[in-house]
């Protein structure tokens, strides 16, 4: 059969969480899939770009549309749980749930209307700044794990530097296990004065070091095979502030090293009106972070001894 859209998945979805109990977004995937009767051709075909499987990411927008609904729970970050609301909609065995049925509930069409606006030298555009949880699918949860123990890391490097920090709302509880912040370090407001896309899309990135009101460095640790999600949020941040005078940086395992090299040089990345992403963004591995929290006199170092720990794209 033809694999399913978005929209044709948000029934089953919101069916499949009507027993109440936590699910796991992956396993959700799966069940999914057979209850689709997908052949495993279908499960694998990709989208356009070459990265995502078009299935999951058909999932992953149902996910998003009923979650800004209120239909699901994002319980914690890869699981989810259906709400109160998700289960009245049940019981009016809708034969179909999309975005028309959707727009009734004045949360998603909050949502749905805030999409911002970018101005350019010719027009003005609309643009969408997704969730961090509509694009990253994790591989599974021990690399999940790790990617909050390095980000737990660079948090605590950045404390001993001098810095404040800010850590996605998200992933704070999971982070916290790691790392524990002196008093005001951790910021609940990034006291930047961009416009709201903009300061939407950096709520989003992973680390961020900041010296007062500015960000010194911002890390997006990468915790998927694809490797492209934190790529796709720092071309973001220079599509919409080419001005930005701010170090990037992408942290993956070593055994990713290669793919962040072949991704970050993507034509799409290359053309951007500030710089070529690579000119841009370094690389720094896990091991090397692991290395740099155990320098014993960070607190008189600069931030620039990152540099000798980073790479550059070759």
């Amino acid at each position: 059969m033809a694999i399913p859209d978005f929209q044709s998945i948000m029934l089953p979805l919101l069916r499949l969480a009507g027993d109440g109990q936590e699910h796991r977004y992956r396993e959700a995937i799966d069940k999914l899939a057979d209850e689709f009767a997908l052949s495993e051709a279908e499960r694998k075909t990709l989208l356009p770009s070459g990265v995502d499987e078009q299935f999951d990411n058909s999932v992953g927008w149902a996910l998003t549309y009923l979650k800004k609904a209120l239909l699901l729970d994002p319980t914690r970050r890869g699981y989810f749980r259906i709400t109160k609301r998700g289960r009245e909609v049940l019981t009016t065995n809708p034969d179909r749930i999309n975005m028309k049925l959707l727009d009734q509930f004045p949360e998603y069409k909050a949502w749905s209307s805030s999409r911002g606006k970018v101005r350019r030298q010719d027009r003005e555009v609309t643009v969408t700044v997704p969730d961090a949880t509509d694009a990253d699918h994790p591989i599974d949860e021990k690399a999940l794990r790790e990617s909050f123990h390095i980000q737990g890391l660079l948090a605590q490097i950045g404390e001993r530097m001098g810095f404040s920090i800010w850590l996605p709302k998200r992933d704070r509880s999971a982070i916290l296990r790691v790392w524990k912040p002196s008093d005001s370090v951790l910021l609940d407001i990034l006291p930047l004065n961009y416009d709201e896309t903009t300061i939407k899309t950096i709520e989003q990135i992973d680390v961020i070091w900041l010296r007062k009101r500015a960000i010194v460095r911002a890390f997006e640790v990468e915790h998927t095979t694809a490797v492209y999600s934190g790529i796709l949020r720092m071309a973001d941040l220079l599509a919409l502030q080419p001005n930005m005078d701010i170090r990037l940086h992408l942290v993956a395992p070593e055994a990713r090293r290669e793919k962040v090299f072949h991704e970050i040089q993507r034509p799409v990345f290359s053309l951007l009106d500030r710089a070529p992403l690579s000119e841009c963004c370094k690389y720094v591995s896990y091991n090397s972070v692991e290395q740099l929290a155990k320098e014993k006199h960070l607190e008189h170092l600069s931030d620039s001894v990152l540099d000798e720990y980073s790479e550059d794209a070759e």
